[in-house]
């Protein structure tokens, strides 16, 4: 259970995670509380049942399957509760199969999230159960306002003497109509050329029915004011007869409902509609799938759904801030819908009478159903005008940002004839036109299943290769460029996986990076290398630095400086031997936060480097703001040197703007040695590359070390 003290202030809402899973516990806890949201823990439906009695929480996360209850069990007794008939209950599982989502929405879950859990896009989600939640909470207590209203002041209410057919109506069915008592006579015929022309049928069918079996009637209808505007009244009346049975007085009251029509159209929005940008959500999509899909079943049509993924996204979100990420979001929003054809047309809740649709089903991620396509290559031609829209820049704060998208396509019946296969070969065949260069389309093929399962495999089995020491690290030389003289290592990470063999860095690293293990792994990287170095110390070696790479979720993490501290301490090595490698983009974020972990950092002596140095977000600003140590020029711009005028100016234009700010060059991917000889004429400090040596296990680069105190092919070239 969480130590978070349940008397704390009201206003801080509170979650109750019921999950027997410790890891989904401590990952819900912290992504939670860092949004501000108090949390209470409990291992299994038994234990929250019990919590949920005495803690009051605002919303409840409820996992599937656990021990002793489990969460199908626990929800039906919650909503059995009366302090639980309410309350929203997001049912979380690794089970994706559409009975279980329905047997949650049978059971009364608020809503139904599948395993993993991106909990960044949770939290969205939990703050748009509790918005929902306050409007409903709202309209149930305004319901019993009115109500209390309409018994006490008899509100609205008129009577019709049948037999003299004199009608009263009270002063508020005046206000409510907005008719002068006073110059217009409120008869039967006002009363009925106000109600809207597409109720006046059934309103007095209604009133014949009620007279004819002399019973009671409620019923809802809408009235045009002058102005044109609508109202929407409940009507609720009944008869007095005689003795007889002969009608002598039809008597009632009516009550305009118009806010809670309004909060009802609220709450559907919110539950069928992307709150950000207007589009369908994925509940929404998925109702609108199964529609096409029976539609196109029927009339053997071809159908199709393009999926959509913004290419760096979470860089741009990570850099700019989530305010410049949701801004992107919306207008990536709007230019779906210039570059969507009428008859394909974005799902908004004006033009929700269209027949293909677009959604917004993530954080970035969309969707579109093509339903008025003739040929399957038709789709092609739309992910074509899409990628043409998204490809002009947008303007985020003054930067121009880039939001192409990889997008997979599925085609009915080609792929598949039910919706959840037709979704899930969409998505695949995205992920395909990501490993494809990304700003692409592809058609999905059978063959991507299989690569789908084994990047699944690969996912599992790195989640075991730490408790297997299966990751490895090499380490590459960095050299004085004047001296020739070993002055540090890049540390660089491998996978020497026992069922896939040696695993290049891109292959995996994206991997760990999505699935959030890279901050675990991080912690090993930097333990490791520290170790390492100092070994080589140990091992009577002249002091080198040891460089290692800083994921940006590694870096923003809440442990950060005490993980750095810890590798520091349990290594034994002097912190001025530890570079950390940041990239622009990690850096320009959150800059105040940035500023004060860079200069805890500096103080404690730990070095910092800009890796690939103009590459990313460059400004000139956080060079004079951030207490960094060293700059690398990226290879790109090496790899022209000395030929290319526009890298040598480059790289010159930066050797001399680092030295101005007392800071240290670096030149990456030096292969030549022209690269080698221009470098060291313009005064760059240090180098590194394929020129000196790859990459290497530890034992090598402690070979490396004993054979020279200078690397011959520099001292070679070093004058004497």
């Amino acid at each position: 259970m969480s130590d978070v003290n349940m008397q704390s202030s009201k206003t801080t809402p509170l979650v109750l995670v019921v999950d027997d899973d410790l890891t989904t516990q401590l990952l819900a806890q912290r992504s939670l509380e860092n949004a501000g949201f108090r949390t209470i823990l409990a291992n299994n439906g038994r234990e929250g049942l019990e919590i949920f009695k005495h803690s009051q929480p605002d919303i409840i996360l409820l996992d599937v399957e656990m021990p002793e209850m489990d969460g199908f069990t626990a929800c039906k007794k919650l909503r059995a509760m009366p302090q639980g008939k309410h309350i929203p209950i997001l049912m979380i599982t690794g089970l994706d199969d559409l009975t279980s989502i329905q047997n949650a929405y049978a059971i009364g879950a608020t809503d139904f999230a599948t395993k993993p859990i991106n909990w960044t896009i949770m939290v969205y989600r939990v703050h748009y159960l509790l918005r929902a939640s306050v409007v409903f909470n709202a309209l149930e207590a305004s319901k019993k306002r009115l109500a209390k209203a309409q018994i006490i002041a008899n509100m609205g209410n008129w009577n019709w003497e049948i037999t003299s057919n004199i009608i009263h109506w009270s002063d508020q069915i005046y206000r409510i109509f907005q008719i002068n008592q006073q110059t217009v006579e409120f008869n039967r015929d006002v009363f009925i050329n106000r109600v809207h022309p597409e109720d006046r049928e059934n309103l007095e069918q209604s009133f014949r029915l009620e007279l004819e079996g002399r019973n009671s009637s409620n019923c809802e209808y809408r009235i045009v004011l002058d102005d044109g505007s609508i109202r929407y009244l409940h009507h609720q009346a009944e008869i007095t007869v005689s003795h007889d049975n002969v009608p002598l007085r039809y008597s009632g009251t009516i009550q305009d409902i118009s806010e809670r029509k309004l909060a009802e159209e609220k709450i559907r929005h919110l539950a069928y509609y992307d709150n950000l940008t207007g589009l369908l959500n994925r509940l929404s999509f998925q109702e609108r799938l199964e529609s096409a899909l029976a539609l196109a079943t029927r009339n053997q049509r071809v159908m199709a759904i393009l999926y959509l993924d913004l290419d760096n996204f979470k860089r741009i979100n990570d850099t700019l801030g989530h305010n410049q990420g949701d801004l992107l979001l919306k207008k990536v929003a709007e230019r779906l819908l210039e570059g969507t054809r009428t008859s394909d047309t974005i799902a908004r809740i004006d033009l929700d009478d269209i027949e293909a649709d677009v959604a917004r089903i993530g954080g970035d991620e969309f969707t579109i159903l093509l339903t008025e396509i003739v040929h399957a290559e038709d789709a092609g031609l739309v992910a074509r005008r899409i990628l043409k829209v998204l490809s002009e820049p947008v303007s985020l704060d003054g930067h121009a940002v880039f939001a192409t998208p990889s997008i997979g396509i599925s085609i009915f019946p080609n792929d598949s004839d039910n919706a959840s296969s037709l979704l899930k070969h969409a998505d695949t065949a995205m992920y395909h036109a990501k490993q494809c260069g990304k700003g692409n389309y592809q058609y999905y093929t059978e063959s991507m299943n299989a690569n789908s399962i084994s990047r699944l495999q690969m996912e599992s089995d790195l989640r075991q290769a730490l408790e297997k020491n299966e990751f490895i690290l090499h380490y590459q030389p960095i050299l004085d460029c004047q001296t020739g003289k070993i002055i540090g290592s890049e540390s660089l990470l491998r996978w020497n996986s026992s069922k896939h063999g040696l695993v290049l860095p891109n292959e995996f690293i994206p991997l760990i990076e999505s699935n959030g293990m890279i901050v675990e792994v991080g912690k090993w990287i930097l333990q490791s290398a520290c170790s390492q170095n100092k070994a080589w110390q140990a091992a009577g070696f002249y002091p080198i630095q040891v460089a290692v790479n800083l994921s940006s979720l590694q870096f923003r993490h809440a442990d950060f400086l005490f993980t750095i501290e810890q590798a520091l301490e349990k290594s034994r090595l002097d912190a001025k031997y530890l570079v950390l490698e940041l990239t622009e983009g990690m850096i320009m974020h959150n800059s105040d936060q940035t500023i004060a972990t860079l200069k805890k950092l500096a103080q404690a002596g730990v070095g910092i480097s800009i890796d690939d140095f103009g590459t990313g977000y460059s400004s000139l600003s956080y060079l004079k703001r951030f207490p960094l140590s060293t700059l690398k020029i990226d290879q790109s711009f090496v790899f022209g040197l000395p030929d290319d005028k526009d890298d040598v100016a480059i790289t010159t234009a930066v050797i001399g703007l680092a030295h101005s700010l007392n800071l240290k060059i670096i030149a990456e991917g030096v292969e030549t040695h022209q690269q080698e000889n221009l470098l060291k004429t313009l005064g760059c400090d240090a180098v590194q590359g394929y020129l000196y040596g790859k990459p290497m296990l530890p034992d090598a680069f402690t070979q490396l070390l004993e054979s020279t105190q200078q690397f011959p092919l520099i001292a070679a070239s070093s004058p004497s």
